[in-house]
């Protein structure tokens, strides 16, 4: 929030801050009316606290017989809300004198005479008085406004402190938890693998078994019928050999081995398809034995491998929560801090707004023949002349400086309300040389140690 150093009331209630000359807002608005409904001459109701709405309050204030500073305080308000003061009326005009021989002409003017008021203080004293006052009122003010910021930050001071002590530690579980849980989300996905396999596995060994059975009872009467060919061959051999008139023993073998011969040849055949059938059984299933091991064994890798990334993706995971719970606390902490910044700026800012009080501007300068007359009965040969404003450093551009500083994001120019924007401060305009600086050719010069300050610069 940018700070109005002419308007220190903020536009809110005119009982919790000060306007002078150069402030504006409803605060102003109200004040304007509150004179007028008194009688005084405010001019038009705008706002503005111009030259008439000065000229009323001091009249206003003079009436009351409170501090005449042309600055609406507490004091000055509580009278107001009274109404005790009305303006003083205009002396009456005094008849005209007839001289012999006709003709008029009128009174001799009186010369004013200035009498301290009753019960005040005489001469120099007096005035140091009522000028001990006012100071004694802009420091009461300026507490009064400190509170009214501490007052504003402190809630949300509080709810951050708060948070940073009811903030919950995470601590990381034990590593051992950690891979329990992740074996067991590894095995919820590769025990169904494992169990599908062996089913197919043993669907695969039943088959073969089921297929042997097959091929050995298709062969299981082959060596029976076989034997009985064979005698069958040697019964017809030897028959043949008798009917030819041998009847010999080497006859008979060799029409035996004629007739055998065949039927061995078919058996032996036979006994190698089926050695055959058995042997690619046996290869199919040690294929698909074979197979299913690899198979295993490569779920085994992807099952510790899955435990490996599971575990990480835990640590990763009790780590994210113990570092987001810490940088919640530090963005906290840092709300906290940027809290305390602006409350010095804000500070910083009151105490600057508050430097045209400390001197006198022009105005007041013409005005203290009146209010020397006021207190000690005469107008002085000299005026008393305000103290210099003390800084240090040579003048310097505000625009310039600011940006061979790296802060040049931070100074504006607010044209409608003629105003040096720096940071969170603006200046009027015309209150640039009552901080000791200048304006020429349209560029505004400041104290380097007072645009320091307000820079944020060491």
């Amino acid at each position: 929030m940018a700070y109005d150093m002419r308007d220190p009331g903020g536009g809110g209630s005119t009982t919790s801050g000060l306007l002078y000359r150069g402030s504006k807002g409803q605060s102003v608005r109200e004040l304007q009316q509150q004179l007028k409904n008194l009688g005084y001459d405010v001019g038009e109701i705008d706002g503005d606290f111009g030259p008439k709405t000065e000229t009323a309050l001091l009249q206003f204030q003079k009436d009351a017989g409170i501090g005449v500073d042309a600055i609406a305080g507490p004091e000055t308000f509580a009278a107001l809300q009274s109404g005790s003061s009305k303006p003083k009326s205009q002396p009456t005009q005094q008849p005209t004198q007839t001289q012999t021989g006709g003709g008029s002409k009128p009174p001799p003017q009186a010369q004013p005479t200035y009498q301290a008021p009753q019960g005040s203080a005489s001469g120099l004293e007096g005035y140091m008085a009522l000028m001990g006052n006012t100071a004694q009122k802009l420091q009461n003010q300026m507490m009064e406004f400190s509170q009214l910021g501490k007052q504003a930050m402190a809630p949300y001071e509080e709810l951050i402190r708060s948070y940073l002590t009811s903030l919950p530690g995470y601590a990381p579980r034990p590593e051992d938890e950690l891979l329990a849980l992740a074996r067991q989300q590894a095995q919820l996905v590769y025990d169904p693998q494992r169990l599908a396999l062996q089913q197919q596995i043993e669907e695969l060994e039943r088959q073969a078994g089921s297929r042997k059975q097959e091929i050995e009872a298709a062969y299981a009467g082959a060596e029976e019928s076989t034997q009985r060919m064979l005698q069958e061959a040697r019964r017809q051999a030897t028959e043949s050999a008798i009917a030819r008139g041998g009847g010999r023993s080497g006859q008979v073998d060799y029409f035996t081995g004629k007739l055998q011969e065949p039927i061995m040849t078919g058996f032996q055949q036979q006994q190698a398809q089926r050695a055959a059938s058995l042997a690619d059984i046996e290869s199919a299933l040690a294929t698909g034995q074979s197979h299913a091991a690899q198979r295993l064994e490569q779920l085994a890798q992807q099952e510790g491998l899955f435990t490996s990334q599971q575990l990480a993706a835990m640590r990763d995971t009790d780590y994210s929560r113990t570092m987001q719970e810490w940088q919640q606390g530090l963005q906290a902490a840092m709300g906290l801090a940027g809290l305390a910044g602006q409350q010095n700026i804000y500070n910083m800012g009151y105490a600057q707004s508050l430097l045209p009080y400390l001197y006198l501007t022009e105005s007041e300068r013409q005005r203290l023949p009146m209010q020397w007359a006021d207190l000690m009965g005469q107008v002085p040969d000299t005026l008393p002349q305000a103290p210099s404003p003390v800084v240090s450093g040579s003048l310097v551009p505000v625009r310039a400086y600011a940006a061979s500083q790296g802060k040049g994001n931070l100074i504006d120019w607010d044209e409608k309300n003629k105003e040096v924007v720096v940071g969170n401060v603006r200046i009027p305009i015309a209150d640039v040389e009552k901080l000791g600086g200048k304006v020429e050719d349209g560029v505004a010069y400041l104290p380097q140690n007072i645009l320091n300050s307000f820079l944020g610069v060491a």
